[in-house]
């Protein structure tokens, strides 16, 4: 199924003709973008053609893009639309032109990468229609769901990492027109997995419910291992910490010792929208630690 998939990538690519940097320490497969940042790629330059666009989190896992779109000219085919993909360096620093897609006839080619995509952006923004060109104007949106921007005639394949796309708009002299940063991170799609689960006593097992949260099937994102007070010293020593291998494969390294003559404590704390950790969301306390 992969290779069928990458027989269709490359095709995919022969057909709108980008430059591709081939990347072989990275995986590649079909993909989930996780959305970080938008931001103009400079504030203080006065562009024709003005992106004033940022995300906005409104609940744990829903997030809205939010801005207005400034038009001082049309936004026509007479543009030409380019798009380079910077990936993040394993050694940190983005490192530019992992893929770069360059064409002329800006708006009529956005509209077909975009697919139903720029039919939800079109009216979210309330365009004078879904059609080329977009006239002189100032156009606002409300909000748009990111859950939403899925919907677009992209690869479908592509490598997994984080990314810095750069979006510009030239005239037929390479005059930038104007330019758009979106920071995205490409990662495996959530694979539904059945676990098998034996129940600990109440005295044992203590969950404290959280109505305000989302609840759901989830992946883990790994930040960081520490000790609790380094100044401290423990009988036990939890030496260990993630170590970064790739720019999406870390690793948990270094040494502990202990038996089933302890008895562990784990005790969750959330973080408040308010900011501030709160702790004992979620309690589990067992005798026989090791086993």
């Amino acid at each position: 199924m992969i290779i069928i998939k990458a027989f269709v990538l490359n095709g995919f690519f022969s057909l709108i003709q980008p430059h591709t940097h081939f990347m072989p320490n990275l995986p590649m497969g079909e993909y989930r973008t996780v959305f970080e940042k938008l931001y103009p790629c400079d504030s203080t330059r006065n562009y024709p053609l003005q992106f004033n666009n940022y995300f906005n989190k409104i609940t744990s896992n829903t997030t809205e893009l939010k801005g207005n779109i400034t038009a001082l000219i049309p936004f026509d085919d007479t543009l030409t639309f380019d798009m380079n993909f910077a990936s993040w360096g394993s050694t940190g620093g983005w490192k530019p032109n992992s893929y770069i897609y360059i064409t002329k006839k800006a708006c009529s080619a956005l509209k077909n990468l975009g697919g139903k995509l720029w039919l939800t952006v079109s009216e979210a923004f309330n365009f004078p229609n879904a059609h080329c060109p977009i006239p002189v104007g100032t156009y606002i949106t409300s909000g748009i769901d990111l859950r939403k921007f899925e919907d677009h005639s992209f690869p479908k394949v592509y490598f997994y990492g984080k990314y810095k796309v750069v979006f510009k708009v030239k005239n037929k002299e390479n005059k930038v027109l104007g330019c758009e940063n979106l920071e995205i991170s490409l990662i495996r799609p959530l694979t539904k997995i059945t676990y098998n689960v034996t129940f600990f006593s109440l005295t044992q097992w203590q969950n404290r419910f959280m109505p305000n949260l989302h609840v759901g099937e989830y992946c883990t994102v790994t930040k960081r291992a520490y000790f609790c007070e380094s100044i401290i010293n423990h009988s036990f020593k939890f030496n260990y910490y993630l170590s970064k291998k790739t720019s999406i494969l870390s690793q948990l390294k270094g040494n502990i010792t202990f038996d089933d003559i302890f008895i562990v404590d784990v005790n969750f704390a959330s973080w408040r929208v308010t900011g501030d950790w709160t702790p004992n969301s979620f309690v589990y306390i067992t005798k026989n630690a090791c086993s």
